[in-house]
């Protein structure tokens, strides 16, 4: 799904329309703001890629033309989301260059 949103709501397998192209831009908005819970405003700092996370372990990242992807790690941190994802999904930010905010690329 993650990809999908990507994608603005086009499955990018199958070309098939999931969902309108506005409905996949408020579900990332969402995902940027309150997806990964309490912990919003820290993730989108430190990974700064929208993202869904579940008291399961998953975590859904989606950047807009770029990529959906998926983590699954449990065990989680104090705010319900998964502690080997967070980590795997800063380094795949950094590494690709993925932060909707700039350059998030060491020198």
């Amino acid at each position: 799904m993650g990809a999908t949103l990507a994608c603005g709501g086009v499955n990018p397998m199958s070309g098939e329309r999931v969902v309108p192209t506005e409905v996949a831009r408020d579900v990332v908005a969402v995902m940027a703001a309150c997806g990964v819970y309490d912990g919003s405003g820290r993730w989108m700092r430190s990974v700064g890629v929208p993202a869904k996370s579940s008291v399961s372990g998953a975590i859904v990242l989606s950047v807009a033309d770029t990529l959906g992807a998926a983590v699954v790690s449990p065990p989680l941190d104090e705010r319900g989301t998964s502690v080997r994802g967070r980590i795997a999904s800063e380094i795949l930010s950094v590494d690709l260059d993925l932060h909707v905010f700039g350059s998030r690329t060491r020198d």
